[in-house]
């Protein structure tokens, strides 16, 4: 793997010259929300940040989209390759990506995501300051993952430590080669340091392996009656999800022309099994609840040889009634 440094003076030219092209990167919303937005301003990017609110998927799978349009003339898809750049990703995020290009790959190919998808250049910001939610290193990964990311920058005081990780990265970098420099031992040594504060910081363990092992037996735990009592099914956890996929097609005509819709969709609503027959296999919160637990523990590990959380705690942070899926996932290992 080829490594570089960049003194972090530098960063604001490296940023503008990535605007050449589409850059989204962590700016401040309205609401002084952290989310990725297009850059006009390079001063404006945010680099010290826990996570953004939104996770990446919004930008390659977004929660509305037209998936074509119908008219006399023929049916019309729209383009979906944006050819940009994502800065700031942080590694978890970055893993998300790959199980959704699993999920949207397998047996149908959707181009609409893999396309924008693979269009894109990422780059990535390791966390030397983790969120107290987070905890990414029960799934065997970290603050400075680095799977799924063609860059990812480290800070290490005065400058970023640069991983190289992919042909796409490789020629950034030659393109901008004057930005970055040989490191030294001292900054690889840094860069452990600074790994080995991050790691240490996770304040959050679950054994997600024993876990998603004991689900096949928790299936009539009390747990689900007792968690579903506090649940208010407003389906945060999975609109605010990086590896949440589920969605819903409509039809809507407008003036001559009619257009096929995608929207994001979630288990955890009522109507989202709801058959037209009238029934409902999962009618009250505790089988919707149960189920989006061991769709993400169980049976994708099943169909893909991948769990569906990659540990960023949105779901924790954000839940207004205060749902802990980590607490549900330890008393199922302990069960």
């Amino acid at each position: 793997m080829i490594t570089k440094v960049m003194e972090k003076k530098k960063l604001q030219k490296f940023l503008s010259n990535l605007c050449n092209q589409k850059l989204f990167a962590p700016l401040k919303d309205e609401e002084g929300k952290i989310n990725f937005g297009l850059v006009k301003d390079p001063a404006e990017v945010v680099l010290e940040f826990a996570n953004v609110l939104k996770p990446v998927k919004s930008l390659l799978f977004p929660q509305t989209e037209t998936i074509f349009e119908a008219d006399e003339q023929g049916i019309h898809h729209p383009e979906v390759s944006e050819n940009g750049v994502i800065f700031g990703l942080r590694p978890c995020d970055a893993k998300s990506v790959r199980l959704l290009r699993k999920v949207f790959e397998k047996d149908y190919k959707d181009n609409y995501f893999l396309q924008r998808e693979g269009s894109y250049l990422k780059i990535g910001l390791a966390c030397t300051v983790p969120g107290e939610n987070c905890f990414c290193t029960s799934f065997g990964q970290g603050p400075f993952f680095n799977e799924g990311l063609d860059l990812l920058l480290a800070d290490i005081g005065e400058k970023y430590y640069v991983e190289v990780l992919s042909e796409k990265g490789k020629k950034l970098v030659e393109e901008n080669s004057e930005l970055f420099l040989e490191p030294t031992e001292a900054d690889m040594e840094l860069r452990q340091i600074a790994q080995a504060n991050a790691e240490g910081k996770i304040g959050r363990e679950v054994n997600v392996k024993r876990a998603s092992e004991k689900l096949g037996q928790a299936y009539d735990n009390a747990l689900w009656d007792e968690t579903s009592k506090i649940c208010i099914g407003c389906g945060i956890c999975a609109y605010l999800c990086p590896t949440c996929h589920c969605f819903d097609m409509t039809d809507e005509k407008v003036a001559s022309r009619t257009r096929r819709i995608r929207t994001w969709d979630t288990c955890m609503f009522s109507y989202f099994t709801l058959q037209a027959s009238g029934h409902n296999p999962r009618p009250t919160k505790k089988e919707r609840l149960r189920n989006r637990v061991y769709h993400k523990f169980k049976y994708l590990l099943e169909n893909f040889d991948e769990i569906g959380c990659v540990g960023c705690g949105r779901c924790l942070e954000n839940c207004p009634s205060g749902v802990n899926l980590i607490e549900i996932l330890s008393r199922v290992a302990e069960s």
